[in-house]
């Protein structure tokens, strides 16, 4: 075979590549985020219908002035965020004991992690995720009464391409946990649908 025609070959094959790899989706980068601003926030519990921007997006001008302005956050990394609150460091014991989960996004990209029960520590994901370390936090009960308690997060930044995507977590309790306001037990699901836009 000449080499003309085996760099043409090669070339074929690597366009053939490419193709596949660009219709195939790709895996979600996820690596540890702190507590704070500077973020746009994700949750399974309140994203359905939102829409992240990676780049600054601007509302319509004002009619008046001419002014646009920038959608909150847009721009900014997407955090993804979810977490556990007790009324004592007790019930945050009992509750790391008993529980395991695993979070999944799917869409034009995809991520999988998870993580299992503890002593009664903050658990670490598969991904590496640690949960953090229990702090005192104010907690909004149901009812929207807002208490005094402890809490622990899993957060984490996402890399993700513009699509739309589901984003699902699993909270499941081996055992029935007590927060000091509540007994659950079994699974607690959240889940929600969201666009990503350049």
């Amino acid at each position: 075979m000449s080499k003309r025609i085996m760099v043409a070959l090669m070339g074929a094959v690597a366009l053939a590549v490419s193709a596949l790899a660009s219709t195939a989706g790709a895996a979600i980068t996820i690596t540890q985020a702190p507590a704070g601003s500077g973020y746009q926030n994700l949750s399974p519990y309140n994203c359905s219908g939102r829409t992240f921007y990676l780049t600054p997006h601007f509302f319509d001008p004002d009619p008046n002035t001419g002014i646009a302005n920038q959608i909150p956050g847009s721009g900014l990394p997407i955090r993804l965020g979810f977490g556990w609150g007790a009324q004592t460091t007790q019930n945050m014991q009992q509750f790391f004991k008993n529980e395991s989960g695993t979070v999944s996004i799917t869409g034009t990209d995809s991520l999988a992690d998870s993580w299992g029960a503890t002593s009664g520590n903050p658990a670490t994901s598969v991904d590496g995720i640690a949960w953090s370390p229990v702090a005192s936090n104010p907690l909004t009960r149901p009812d929207g009464t807002v208490v005094s308690g402890y809490a622990s997060f899993y957060r984490g930044v996402l890399s993700l391409a513009p699509g739309s995507y589901t984003l699902s977590v699993n909270i499941v309790l081996a055992h029935p946990v007590n927060d000091g306001y509540g007994t659950y037990k079994g699974t607690l699901p959240g889940t929600c649908t969201f666009t990503v836009a350049a």
